[in-house]
């Protein structure tokens, strides 16, 4: 009865997204077999190892554009625009700019850009060489984005990077991967000559605490962190060191909601 629903919540979401029908019948289709591909391992298997892209033409919030995607990042669609897990709750967003740290095909940025419009400068950054041709594709539409394909770190060491097909099992690793330069957050805060984040998401495969803990001054300056930790076991830490500098924690739909204590609600 559960997955009936799911699916029934999500005709309905489909209908009203989608501009034309044909995009509304192909969305439907994948999500149809990717919802299959994971409760079938060899039929999951394969769905990470196909790269045919898609395009959906979508509306939303009276903005029309299109989305490309594989199967595979289906299930980050709804995340992002059924599910509304990067809404930010009438919290007043300054004029400043959007950040998304680990904007993998960069439906997140898209998100934030058809709620806040071209009047502010968008920062995707995405380590996956694989993930970062779609995310190209999918900024094109915003007017004034900035890609950044690289693997961020809080001091901009050299690391082993694992970047695998699927461009979803990606991450700095011990010991797989291949060695590379990455790049501190700072040093592309400085590049941009960013002086103001309204909102930044980061979500980057285990780096979270050191980028949020280390070299970290950009924090004052910064209003709202969507964030999406893989290592619970220190989030009470960072939870209590996140409140020191000034900010709330919440927790919706899986995503930690950092909004700055000081800011009026609208």
């Amino acid at each position: 009865m559960k997955k009936v629903l799911s699916l029934y919540n999500k005709i309905i979401f489909i209908y009203r997204f989608c501009t034309v029908w044909s995009s509304r019948v192909k969305l439907l289709r994948l999500t149809v077999k990717y919802m299959l591909a994971v409760r079938i391992k060899k039929v999951g298997l394969r769905m990470q190892s196909d790269q045919t892209i898609h395009q959906i033409n979508v509306k939303y919030n009276g903005v029309c554009f299109p989305i490309y995607m594989r199967l595979q990042d289906i299930s980050m669609l709804y995340e992002v625009w059924l599910d509304q897990s990067y809404k930010t709750d009438n919290i007043k967003i300054d004029k400043g700019t959007i950040v998304d740290l680990g904007a993998h095909v960069g439906f997140t940025t898209l998100y934030f850009w058809s709620l806040l419009g071209d009047d502010r400068n968008y920062i995707a950054i995405e380590g996956s060489s694989k993930n970062s041709k779609l995310l190209r594709m999918n900024t094109k539409a915003i007017h004034s984005c900035k890609i950044h394909e690289s693997v961020i770190t809080a001091d901009g060491r050299k690391v082993k990077f694992y970047d695998e097909v699927s461009g979803h099992l990606h991450q700095v690793h011990i010991t797989k991967g291949v060695e590379q330069q990455s790049v501190s957050l700072t040093s592309i805060i400085d590049q941009e000559k960013i002086e103001a984040i309204a909102i930044i998401k980061i979500d980057i495969e285990g780096m979270e605490h050191e980028i949020l803990q280390h070299n970290n001054g950009w924090l004052s300056s910064t209003d709202q962190i969507f964030l999406e930790l893989h290592q619970s076991i220190q989030n009470e830490l960072l939870r209590s060191k996140m409140f020191n500098n000034g900010f709330d924690w919440k927790l919706s739909n899986g995503i930690i909601k950092l909004s700055r204590r000081d800011k009026n609600k609208t």
